[in-house]
């Protein structure tokens, strides 16, 4: 990770998202997972791995922990939305206003029976 490089977030830390985290990782990017609680941040901080949801993989060391309320605060280049479908437009809804580009890794539906795609226009300029 270099000054300028651009900053990503991955949003949730199950398996999904921390696939995803370790494919991203060695990539020229600033990257930070956000996990729910801080004690599985700072589990994954302490020990540089997900071993909840994939253990014995250790993340790239300069990899980043936070909670999504923390990166809720916070400005990023790129948003990648690991989280249930049941929670994907509150959590598009938090960060909409935080980054330019979204990235879902969402499939299905949502409880209503939207597409993904048409829960994060209700939050995201196109």
């Amino acid at each position: 990770m270099a000054a300028g490089d651009p900053r990503w977030l991955v949003v949730g830390a199950g398996s999904f998202g921390t696939a995803m985290a370790r494919i991203l990782g060695p990539r020229p990017v600033e990257l930070t997972l956000a996990a729910r609680t801080a004690e599985h941040a700072e589990a994954m901080r302490a020990s540089g791995s997900n071993e909840r949801y994939f253990p014995g993989f250790q993340f790239p060391e300069d990899t980043h922990f936070t909670t999504v309320d923390e990166a809720a605060d916070r400005d990023w280049d790129v948003v990648v939305l690991a989280v249930p479908t049941s929670a994907f437009a509150e959590t598009v809804e938090r960060f909409a206003h935080r980054a330019p580009r979204f990235v879902s890794l969402g499939k299905g539906l949502d409880p209503s029976g939207r597409r993904l795609s048409e829960v994060a226009a209700d939050y995201i300029d196109p």
